[in-house]
């Protein structure tokens, strides 16, 4: 049985909506930032800020002036009458503003200590007519009263009429599943000028590298099976010069076809800075060495072996890296859309400022990631097809290579005395220790995570941008962004005082439009998004923790916590009136004016799944996560409880750490380095910092595989090649099947590490 109400008090239930029925998306925040060095009114320690409420373009404003302010008041600016009713601006009791001047901030007049009208201070804005004494502004006043008087009765009865057709039902509320969603403005686009020009140079390179790969796959696989059918048919039948002739003839003619790796390597050895290329030209040179040996005997290949074949078959994983690296550049470019922003994963570039947010959050200097806004990415091409990572590990892996292929053969021809025994135990070793498919493998770990975030329309340019997003120790998201209002409900309302239900909620939707919190578009709805029955709000003040506090028709207006309204000095009932109603996770919001309780509404909060479990695996990882929020429901604990992480790894920025992070968040750069594009989502944000860290995992997987590959490699070939006999039994087919499952290995790695669950 539903409970009756008393006579002081109506209570109205309203039936609970799912928790998706309500439409909405992403919440633009338009408050005004304030400028380092601008002039604050903060109040009371600077916990809260003050948000000025007039409209952008409103040419004409009137100040009512008092004789005396009143102790702990707001001295509210009025909106002049004769712009909301189209009033004639010749009257000459009406004062024209210009618009610069409506922009200007007005302090209140000091008491004189005998109790008069002191000077205008410095940020006191005086118009003309006005700088005389009290005795005039009074006369003024009386004046114009009447006038005054008559023009906002008409606006307060074209607002109620406005109202007056607005009802809430008491079953339901007026949501509707069918929303429709804002379309993706962050939607990554390299630029309009240049887009279709990286398509066609992308395209073009692939075809090339393609090309390329085709047709060393093609020599390679020929020569593999020239060897197997010259060991099968006992040697062409004596005709060893065709044979080695052949393997000669093949071998240029990819050697032809990889000029760019042979310069490349040439270029990494001038610099000093080797790499797979440059491991590859040495195998080149070893192999054409052994050719061009054998040419002066032919017959030796009755007992050694050419290793042709695994000389080109061992470039195809670095030919193969460099093809798919382009391929996942060509997909990226293909996501670019037409938009004038483009949303990417930044860092805090002020040291200061993100001590400040960060101070006693984390250990040491903060790491702060967040969603920031560019209309161009520089160096797209150039980043998308940078070095793998691999040259780092290759820049030792590869000298260590060629001198352990050296020692082979010099300690094999010390021993036997045989020029091709040596050169052919060199070349062997050579192909049995190079690190052929380290590059391949971790550029493949980056396409997999590409390919799994081109659903959310982002992406990780470059390795160093994948290094800095895994090394960042916070990351910010607004409240809005992660309670947006279709995760958002309203369960009931309890009025309170008499206060008319439909009042208590055009009152609170004013307010929270006002603040563009999570409930902001979620009282949009229940309003039916009529914004022309709200009143304006004047003078908004959002208080840490606590709630929000305005001027409405000239009415103290408060919206928040149990907490506020005392602070207010606000009459409330029973402490336990509430919790009776505030059950599951639901949220009370208290609604005061002019110091009485007016309404309470029952709420509750709900985090997308996916964004819960983003957070979790990042948390867990160490990121602590700063909360931008101006509702005093969004805490520390409960935004831990909502999403079921650990504690002490949620923090709720202060509002004056807020501005700070504003500063950042409202700039849009005219350009910024190509490292990553997401659609500016949290989810897609989210997504990119955990994608990122196992990129890095896997990546040291990757090199820790290539190690163990060389060890064993040097293990597998030297039981063979320090003995003639020996060397008889190992050729290239055994090398290349070597190298094909320890390619296998490393592609896996990246799948075994995506499996591993983060504790």
């Amino acid at each position: 049985m539903r409970e009756k109400p008393s006579d002081n008090q109506k209570r109205i239930m309203i039936s609970p909506q799912p928790a998706r029925g309500v439409g909405g998306g992403f919440i633009e925040h338009d408050l005004p930032e304030i400028l380092p060095g601008q002039p604050s009114s903060a109040e009371s320690g600077g916990n809260s800020f003050e948000i000025d409420p007039r409209p952008a373009l409103r040419a004409n404003v009137r100040r009512r002036i008092f004789s005396a302010p009143k102790e702990d008041s707001f001295d509210p600016n009025i909106i002049s009458a004769e712009v909301e009713t189209g009033a004639d601006l010749e009257n000459e009791k009406t004062k024209p503003i210009s618009v610069a001047a409506a922009f200007v901030k007005k302090a209140p007049i000091t008491p004189a200590p005998d109790g008069t009208q002191g000077e205008a201070g410095p940020a006191q804005m005086v118009l003309d007519g006005f700088e005389d004494d009290g005795k005039t502004r009074e006369i003024h006043r009386a004046e114009t009263h009447a006038q005054e008087t008559e023009i906002e009765r008409s606006l307060k009865q074209s607002r109620r009429e406005k109202a007056r057709d607005f009802s809430i039902e008491q079953e339901s509320l007026p949501y509707t599943r069918d929303m429709p969603q804002p379309p993706d403005s962050d939607i990554f686009q390299i630029s309009n000028q240049n887009r279709r020009a990286a398509y066609r140079h992308l395209s073009a390179l692939r075809k090339r590298l393609g090309l390329k790969l085709a047709v060393n796959a093609g020599i390679g696989l020929a020569l593999l099976l020239l060897a197997v059918v010259f060991s099968a048919s006992g040697g062409f039948s004596g005709n060893y010069m065709l044979f080695v002739f052949l393997n000669f003839i093949l071998l240029l003619g990819s050697i032809a076809f990889s000029y760019n790796e042979i310069s490349q390597g040439f270029a990494a050895l001038k610099k000093r800075r080797p790499g797979l290329e440059t491991g590859i030209l040495f195998l080149w040179i070893a192999a054409l060495v052994q050719n061009v040996a054998f040419f002066s005997q032919p017959s030796v290949v009755a007992g050694l072996h050419l290793f042709n074949a695994a000389a080109v078959l061992l470039t195809l994983p670095s030919f193969a890296a460099k093809y798919l690296a382009v391929h996942g550049a060509l997909k990226q470019a293909n996501l670019a859309a037409a938009g004038e922003t483009i949303a990417l994963a930044a860092r805090i570039p002020d040291k200061n400022a993100a001590c400040e947010m960060g101070r006693g959050v984390v250990e040491g200097e903060p790491l702060i990631q967040y969603n920031a806004k560019t209309l161009s990415l520089n160096n797209f091409i150039d980043n998308a097809l940078k070095q793998a990572p691999s040259a780092k590990i290759c820049g030792f892996l590869i000298p260590a290579c060629v001198g352990v292929s050296l020692l082979a053969g010099i300690i094999v021809f010390a021993k036997e005395k045989d020029l091709y025994a040596a050169v052919t135990a060199l070349t062997s070793m050579l192909c049995a220790v190079l690190p052929s498919s380290v590059t391949l493998s971790m550029v493949y770990s980056l396409f997999s995570k590409n390919r799994a975030l081109e659903k959310e329309k982002s992406g990780i340019i470059t390795y160093d941008a994948a290094a800095a997003l895994s090394g960042s120790n916070c990351v910010i998201l607004s409240a809005e962004e992660l309670f947006s209002s279709e995760n958002c409900n309203v369960h009931g309302i309890v009025p309170y005082n008499k206060m008319r239900l439909d009042d208590a909620i055009v009152y609170t939707a004013a307010m929270l439009l006002k603040s563009k919190g999570p409930l902001s578009s979620l009282f949009l709805n229940v309003i039916e998004e009529r914004k022309d029955i709200l009143p304006p709000v004047e003078s908004l003040v959002y208080e840490d923790k606590l709630g929000l506090s305005a001027w409405i028709e000239d009415k103290k207006v408060l919206v928040g916590t149990l907490d506020h309204l005392r602070h207010h000095n606000v009459k409330l009932p029973a402490n336990d009136f509430f919790s009776k109603h505030c059950v599951f996770g639901r949220k009370p919001l208290f609604l005061a004016v002019e110091g009485i309780l007016a309404a309470m509404f029952v709420v509750s909060y709900h985090c997308d799944d996916a964004v819960a479990r983003e957070l979790k695996t990042l948390t867990n990882g160490g990121v602590t996560l700063l909360v931008h929020a101006s509702d005093p429901n969004i805490t520390e604990e409960f935004v831990e409880d909502a999403l079921e992480l650990k504690r002490n790894t949620v923090k709720v920025m202060n509002q004056k750490t807020s501005e700070y992070y504003k500063l950042f968040r409202d700039k849009t750069t005219a350009t910024h380095e190509a490292e990553n594009f997401h659609r500016g989502s949290a989810l897609s944000l989210l997504r990119l910092m955990n994608a990122s860290s196992d990129i890095v995992a896997e990546k040291h997987a990757a090199a820790a595989a290539a190690v163990i590959a060389c060890l064993l490699g040097f293990v597998f070939v030297s039981v063979f090649v320090f003995s003639k006999e020996g060397l008889t039994k190992i050729g290239s087919p055994q090398l290349v099947l070597y190298h094909l499952f320890w390619g296998i290995v490393s592609l896996l790695v990246p799948r075994v590490i995506a499996f591993i669950p983060k504790k």
